[in-house]
């Protein structure tokens, strides 16, 4: 299992980031997602979609990031991402569990749920 890595990046490095996509595949991280990740102002992609041990709240630093564009959280443990809405996040694609009770998401695109008889992906 891989957790959050803990990287040292060159000046260079940190000004060039521009996403943040989990591959090869689901479950590889865990914990919470660390708002340092607000500080990589050229970030403009974060998937972190299925990877159902990131858990708490998304840190409402990334709602800043200038050049965001996308941010995918969807079936993960994350419960709490209204407050990316609440600091004025306003990107073209956010994709996250809304459609699961308890979590709300006012500035969504995309609203999901896994349905746990078939472990299939809902969407709306």
């Amino acid at each position: 299992r891989v957790y959050w890595l803990h990287l040292t990046l060159t000046t260079r490095t940190f000004c060039t980031l521009s996403a943040i996509v989990c591959i090869p595949g689901p479950n590889l991280l865990s914990g919470k997602v660390p708002s340092e990740l607000g500080r990589l102002i050229n970030l403009q992609w974060i998937y972190l979609n299925h990877n159902k041990q990131l858990t708490g709240t998304l840190p409402s630093s990334l709602a800043s990031l200038p050049n965001l564009s996308e941010l995918m959280v969807h079936i993960t443990g994350i419960d709490y991402v209204q407050n990316m809405c609440d600091a004025g996040l306003n990107i073209d694609f956010f994709v996250s569990d809304c459609l699961e009770e308890g979590i709300d998401c006012d500035c969504c695109s995309v609203c999901c749920r896994l349905n746990s008889f078939t472990n299939e992906m809902v969407c709306e």
